[in-house]
């Protein structure tokens, strides 16, 4: 994991080379340990958490969904996709991150009045909007509104497992939800299902609706290497520890 973790890229304004530290910091993280902290395993749990929570309000189980191999909490979802799009040199589209309970709530017609104004102000000043959708309670896709051309875009890192007919149908809940939200939208909402890199394995969904937020929010070419999931755990720990895009 560590070799892969730390090969270039070819964007090196996404992935910059990791820092030993950086990397040391995710084995602490991964191992619920503490340089500074002796002792029970539960108390050098307890310190890690203080640790985090004054910086992210993350505990430290939601740090450890990063490690490789296992599926991301969507706390972790939100928390990326807010670090990333608050970059300006990174959100060169100005996009705006809609949290990983907006698609649980439109699915189950729970969405409140209040967030639905909330949806309509997010509508109405901005362009674009990044949906990260957890369908069948076990994969993570994305889905980005376009509000000027009202149109939705699906990103899906797992195709061979998935029929067009099915994400269209996903992205038909959305528009349905819009027609609601927004009467004079109805009927225009356009749908599409766009290429992105294809995860290898069942467990980095997480990680390519990151790394797709990221690609589209920077104006990029939707496309990096398969290692770049890998990567991401890693630089995602600093990244989340810090507040900040930029690497530590």
């Amino acid at each position: 994991c560590f070799a892969k973790a730390m090969e270039r890229f070819e964007n090196a304004r996404l992935f910059p080379l990791l820092t030993q530290g950086c990397v040391e910091t995710c084995q602490r993280v991964w191992s619920a340990e503490s340089p500074s902290t002796s002792g029970t395993a539960s108390g050098r749990k307890e310190a890690m958490d203080r640790a985090f929570r004054k910086g992210t309000g993350l505990q430290i189980e939601s740090l450890q969904s990063l490690e490789p191999g296992r599926w991301l909490s969507g706390k972790i979802i939100d928390e990326m996709l807010k670090i990333s799009c608050d970059d300006a040199d990174v959100n060169a589209m100005k996009c705006r991150p809609l949290s990983t309970s907006v698609f649980e709530r439109i699915c189950d017609g729970r969405t409140t009045q209040k967030e639905k104004k909330r949806l309509r102000e997010d509508l109405s000043s901005t362009e674009y909007l990044l949906l990260p959708m957890h369908e069948n309670g076990n994969h993570w896709t994305l889905a980005v509104i376009n509000t000027k051309n009202h149109s939705l875009v699906h990103y899906e890192s797992l195709e061979r497992n998935t029929k067009p007919a099915c994400r269209l149908k996903t992205l038909e809940k959305i528009a349905s939800f819009m027609e609601k939200l927004l009467p004079a939208t109805e009927g225009k909402w356009r749908k599409e299902l766009l290429p992105c890199p294809q995860q290898p394995n069942s467990a980095d969904c997480g990680v390519y609706v990151i790394l797709n937020a990221i690609h589209f929010a920077a104006g990029l070419p939707m496309y990096y290497e398969v290692d770049a999931a890998n990567y991401w755990r890693y630089r995602a720990v600093s990244q989340l520890i810090s507040g900040s895009f930029k690497l530590h």
